[in-house]
């Protein structure tokens, strides 16, 4: 059952028709100071950032995502972390997206639990690259 985009809580993970096809997205919520915009980051592949209208209709996916990163191989902690890489942090596991922000190309950073949406995130020197298995293959759901 399709629900809008507002109804729904930040870090949802949805279907969204993007390109003309479904594509699993997780639902990201940019907090400012007085307002708030709604995204949609597309796992499948990751990288992007879109905004999306809060009335627009979503297909929520049933179950919760539970994801299982796994740290990357070869790589040493630490930055750079590619557009589109995982990564864990102090503050929680991370998807680096670039976005159309104010008329240019940037760079955001979306919590994978919560879909909060903050600047440049992997450049804490304590971080670690994940690898994200693609939803295609290896991502499992659990039922609420």
């Amino acid at each position: 059952m399709k629900r809008k985009a507002a109804n729904l809580p930040p870090g949802s993970l949805v279907e969204a028709l993007l390109d003309g096809r479904w594509r699993p997205c997780l639902l990201a919520r940019r907090q400012g100071k007085d307002f708030q915009t709604l995204h949609l980051a597309p796992l499948d592949p990751p990288g992007e950032l879109l905004p999306v209208d809060p009335e627009t209709k979503l297909n929520p996916l049933p179950g919760q995502l539970h994801l299982e990163p796994t740290p990357a191989t070869g790589q040493e902690p630490g930055p750079p972390i590619p557009t589109g890489g995982a990564f864990s942090a102090p503050d929680g596991q991370w998807l680096k997206t670039e976005e159309d922000y104010k008329g240019q190309r940037s760079l955001a950073c979306v919590n994978l639990a919560t879909g909060t949406i903050a600047r440049r995130r992997d450049r804490q020197p304590e971080i670690t690259p994940l690898t994200l298995t693609p939803p295609t293959r290896r991502w499992t759901w659990r039922r609420r």
